[in-house]
C-alpha cells in the first residue's frame, strides 16, 4: 500500500522588488550622496535609508552591483 500523505512543499524565497524611492537611492549613493542627501531627495528619512543600507538584502545586492564591486 502506497503512502498518500502530502509531501510538504518547499518554500521559495521571493523578495519584493525594490521600490522607485529605493531605486532612486542607489542611484545617488552611487553618485556620491550621503545618506541625508539622499533621504532628502526620495522623501524618506535619513534612519530609513540607513535601515536600507544594514538590512535590506535586495537593496544591498543592487547598490553592490551598481557600485562596481
Amino acid at each position: 500500500m502506497k503512502d498518500r500523505r502530502k509531501t510538504p512543499q518547499k518554500t521559495t524565497f521571493k523578495p519584493k522588488p525594490l521600490s522607485i524611492e529605493q531605486r532612486n537611492a542607489i542611484a545617488l549613493l552611487i553618485l556620491g550622496k550621503t545618506d541625508q542627501e539622499t533621504a532628502d531627495m526620495v522623501g524618506v528619512s535619513r534612519e530609513t535609508v540607513w535601515s536600507w543600507r544594514r538590512e535590506h538584502l535586495v537593496f544591498q545586492s543592487e547598490l553592490e552591483q551598481a557600485s562596481g564591486y
